[in-house]
């Protein structure tokens, strides 16, 4: 039997795409209030990389995987670590059900608290 062989194929998922989803995801999260599009500490010129700073950064490990750091607003009152290991959660289980990309891991930043 002559076996054939098939012709390796190559995706690549912009960084945007995987920003989106983990807003998207991050977004459905109780709790959560929105996404920040600017850092409160003054260090987003510092670490954009000439882009606009959108509330996530996705940095590329290689073959190792990706890490995810997003930056959000949450509602007060409620209990901030059981919010972010949600946010955690729910962006790590849409990264691999929407893209099936190998997550190192998901860092959550809060930017503020506000009342709702």
């Amino acid at each position: 039997m002559d076996k054939k062989k098939e012709p390796k194929t190559l995706i690549r998922i912009s960084d945007d795409v995987i920003s989106e989803v983990a807003k998207e995801a991050a977004s459905m999260c109780y709790g959560v209030t929105g996404v920040a599009t600017k850092k409160s500490d003054g260090l987003s010129s510092l670490l954009s990389t000439g882009k606009d700073f959108k509330g996530v950064i996705v940095r590329n490990k290689g073959k190792d995987g990706i890490e995810v750091d997003i930056y959000v607003i949450l509602a007060y009152g409620l209990k901030v670590t059981e919010v972010i290991s949600a946010i955690q959660n729910q962006v790590a289980f849409a990264l691999k059900q929407k893209l099936s990309l190998p997550l190192l891991k998901v860092n959550v930043f809060v930017e503020d608290i506000k009342e709702v």
